[in-house]
């Protein structure tokens, strides 16, 4: 049981960082990683076939390189898709409603009413999630 209230009150705090960030903010991290992630996935197999390349001493030319960069790009393409990196570096509301519905709240009735103000107005979405926090943070106090 306490296992799962430290896993709970880490999630709290996730939701607590996630929220004080500005969107626009928040969704630029997101796409640098995304952008990094993609370098990193195609330049690793680049510069590793262009080693085994020089290894089997294929002549520098354009056709080797262009096939070398084909290559990466095709496995970039499938680590990407197999990874679900889109998914790991979602956008701020996505982030928030996978770590609410991890979140198991402390006060039960405010997060009910808090779901049901988020499906009456979703454009205030990150207001009331302000709002709840603030009151689910007094649960946290006792």
């Amino acid at each position: 049981m306490k296992n799962i209230k430290s896993v709970n009150s880490q999630v709290f705090r996730d939701i607590v960082a996630v929220s004080k960030q500005k969107e626009l903010e928040f969704n630029n991290g997101q796409d640098g990683a995304i952008i990094l992630s993609l370098l990193v996935m195609f330049f690793t197999p680049f510069l590793l076939l262009n080693e085994v390349r020089q290894f089997l001493q294929i002549d520098y030319s354009f056709a080797a390189m262009a096939s070398i960069a084909v290559v990466s790009l095709i496995l970039t393409v499938i680590l990407y898709k197999m990874f679900k990196i889109s998914q790991k570096f979602a956008d701020k509301e996505t982030s928030l409603n996978s770590l609410l519905s991890m979140y198991i709240p402390n006060n039960k009735a405010e997060f009910e009413r808090f779901k049901a103000e988020t499906r009456n107005e979703p454009t205030h979405f990150f207001e009331l999630v302000n709002e709840w926090i603030s009151t689910e943070k007094l649960t946290y106090a006792k």
